[in-house]
């Protein structure tokens, strides 16, 4: 069946929805009146009022036993499962109406929705998620499984993720995501596309969405398809396309504020008895001015913006084309899963990716048609896992990964050097339950070599710094009963310090400061705990309430400094990388109410 989705609300969908409910019940009502088994006439049928009768059971063991004692009248029992799920990381998931409601928005806006999750904005097209104050390295971006890798040492530099390729996002917050590496300090974020298609079948989707201020209009279309010559053979492809215009003040236009951008991704799988394996493959391109009024020369021009009531070098017109400054982004991932079932209990997981990324940035003055800064990046990563299940032991997971950076440095402009990276980790994690408890604990060893290149005098030097620590965390879940429970964690984490907070020495064009990092930097080592409150009934209320704490000893910061730095087009505030010590603790809640017909009402606070 061929099913055309137009993303235009909900109050365009419900008709559709009761239409086609209607139909189907319709429908099953004629199929019905002719199945008659032969030689049996059909005796008339005394009319009873019946009753729903629904009853929570929270299965605290293997051994859980329920008996429901019928009576003749009783023409069906129900019997509905939720696995709960035994990750004691505390976390967010965004619901359905949620993601609907931020269709063609850019990833951190869509992430924002979540209680303790804000953004980093740069004008009107660059926002960052930030979770509980800490922002890029810090946090973790997993796209369909597979870490992403980039350029995300900066503020302006976004994720480069399309949100139309998942249909579920994950924020796990605090240090707790063990799983995924040992410096998502702040947290992760697990962007998940929908399951493809276990059943013959065609269908499609397409998604339209107009923004009034910048005339933006976004486009996305989605097919997919089980074939039902090959059974287990399934299939989708997915395109988007965005373009927008200067943003609008309610005094004037914003020049050179546009956004201009075209997705894509394609995904394969094979379902087999024992044997799963999937290859995805998604390609990000975007292009982003850079406001102009906000790109400043030196000292001079910043003074006289901080002073001036309205943007200086501003052109008050409408246009969609996008001059410098500017950012040009492209990003390529290739990833291929395969699940082999040993057997009930047991499966391996192999995972191989690669991804490439490049970057270019577009100073304001025309030196040449190069980009003042050029960088490329490519990472192959190697991630495999062995999961046991045991009814009464509990779940356990083995693991190791491997990956290989290396980073080309280009352009006019010096910022970091080329490297290259060697990251290899082993770790395991062991969930178990207990009556009303669920316990996880895991530990994790992470190695990370890095050795960086530079050419000076016709002469190529080299340095190498190598990191080495142990991660661990330990959660536990108490089920309160009636919709509520209590969650615990402690987590130990670490995080080696980036190339450019090592030696970046170089104007970043996107901040218009100068930086200067500190080749003996340290390796992070924070100290997290945090704890949730949480319920939800049947479909009435929902409360989350989360308490967090996070120790940082060497906390990387990037300083102001004293004197700024002269180059040739001017002096330009001068920021340094520096260690200290930091402390970052508040509290995320929330609380809802759904009113029925669509409606609900809602609170989110955090501090």
């Amino acid at each position: 069946m061929l099913q055309i989705f137009c993303n235009f609300g909900p109050m365009f969908r419900a008709p559709l929805f009761v239409l086609l409910m209607l139909f189907v019940l319709g429908g099953q009502s004629l199929w019905a009146g002719p199945r008659e088994h032969k030689g049996l006439q059909r005796k008339p049928q005394r009319v009873q009022m019946r009753q729903r009768f629904v009853q929570q059971i929270v299965v605290t063991s293997a051994q859980t036993q329920v008996k429901v004692d019928t009576i003749p009248t009783l023409q069906a029992v129900t019997v509905k499962g939720i696995k709960q799920d035994n990750n004691n990381t505390i976390r967010t998931e965004l619901k359905a109406r949620e993601i609907e409601q931020t269709r063609g928005q850019s990833l951190g806006e869509v992430l924002q929705r979540a209680v303790g999750v804000s953004v980093l904005q740069t004008g009107s097209t660059i926002f960052k998620p930030v979770i509980h104050g800490l922002h890029s390295q810090r946090i973790l971006m997993l796209n369909n499984g597979v870490r992403q890798e980039g350029q995300q040492w900066g503020s302006e530099h976004a994720p480069e993720i399309d949100p139309f390729v998942a249909d579920k996002f994950t924020v796990l917050k605090g240090a707790g995501a063990l799983r995924y590496g040992p410096d998502a300090i702040a947290g992760a974020v697990l962007v998940e596309p929908r399951a493809l298609r276990t059943s013959p079948g065609t269908q499609a989707e397409i998604n339209l969405g107009y923004f009034s201020n910048n005339r933006q209009w976004v486009a996305n279309a989605q097919f997919e398809q089980g074939l039902k010559k090959i059974p287990g053979l399934s299939w989708r492809l997915q395109a988007t396309y965005k373009r927008g215009g200067n943003a609008r003040t309610p005094d004037e236009w914003l020049y050179n504020t546009g956004i201009k951008e075209f997705n894509y991704s394609g995904a394969l799988a094979w379902r087999g008895k024992k044997f799963k394996s999937d290859l995805f493959f998604s390609a990000f391109n975007t292009d982003l001015g850079i406001f102009m009024g906000s790109h400043i020369g030196n000292l001079t021009d910043l003074i006289n913006a901080i002073n001036s009531p309205v943007p200086l070098q501003n052109i008050d017109q409408f246009t969609y084309a996008i001059a410098r400054p500017r950012q040009a982004v492209q990003h390529y991932l290739l990833k291929s899963k395969s699940v082999w079932e040993i057997h009930d209990r047991s499966r391996f997981n192999l995972v191989l990716s690669h991804q490439e990324n490049r970057r270019q940035e577009y100073d304001r003055a025309l030196v040449s048609d190069r980009p003042e800064l050029d960088l490329t990046i490519g990472t192959t990563a190697l991630d495999a896992v062995m999961e046991t299940d045991h009814a009464k032991a509990g779940q356990t997971q083995y693991g190791l990964t491997g990956m290989f950076q290396q980073n080309v440095w280009s352009g006019s402009r010096f910022y970091i050097p080329n490297f290259e990276a060697y990251n290899v980790a082993g770790f395991a994690l062991h969930k178990w339950a207990k009556d009303r408890w669920l316990w996880e604990g895991g530990v994790r060893y992470d190695f990370r070599h890095l050795v960086t290149y530079r050419n000076q005098n016709n002469l190529r030097t080299s340095a190498t710094r190598q990191f080495n620590n142990v991660s661990a965390t330990l959660g536990a879940t108490y089920l309160l009963g009636g919709g509520w429970k209590a969650m615990f964690n402690g987590a130990l984490a670490w995080r080696a310090p980036q190339v450019n907070e090592l030696y970046v020495n170089g104007l970043h064009h996107g901040a218009a400061i100068f930086e200067i990092g500190d080749s003996s930097l340290l390796a992070e080592r924070a100290h997290n705990f945090s704890g949730q409150l949480q319920y939800e009934s049947d479909s009435t209320w929902e409360f989350d309430l989360t308490l967090y704490s996070n120790w940082i000893n060497g906390f990387i910061n990037l300083v102001p400094s004293l004197p700024p730095t002269l180059t040739l087009r001017g002096a330009y505030p001068t920021f340094r990388y520096v260690q200290t010590n930091a402390w970052l603790g508040g509290i995320d809640l929330q609380v809802r109410r759904h009113l029925g017909q669509g409606w609900q009402a809602g609170l989110k606070s955090a501090l």
